[in-house]
């Protein structure tokens, strides 16, 4: 899966790291969060610390933790696809 994969609604929040939109997968209709997490100006190591903490997420399920559904990158961001909140 990739960006081209959703429907990107409206911004929900921003912060330092990136930004939070709330999106739709096109072939499901699901709504979901979708993080995007800026590349630029991240050290190599950060971006391989992103990528371990992306794979961590990816194995964490529990009923108190949202769920990520889906990880990619793009050109220049990390986005992370996770259940929306209820």
């Amino acid at each position: 899966m990739g960006v081209e994969d959703y429907h990107v609604i409206e911004l929900v929040g921003e912060g330092s790291f990136g930004r939070v939109y709330k999106g739709r997968r096109k072939y499901t209709g699901q709504t979901v969060a979708m993080k995007f997490i800026m590349k630029q100006g991240k050290s190599d190591k950060d971006i391989h610390s992103l990528r371990q903490e992306n794979e961590i997420l990816r194995k964490l399920k529990h009923g108190n933790i949202i769920e990520m559904l889906d990880s990619f990158e793009t050109h220049g961001s990390f986005v992370l696809s996770l259940s929306s909140p209820k």
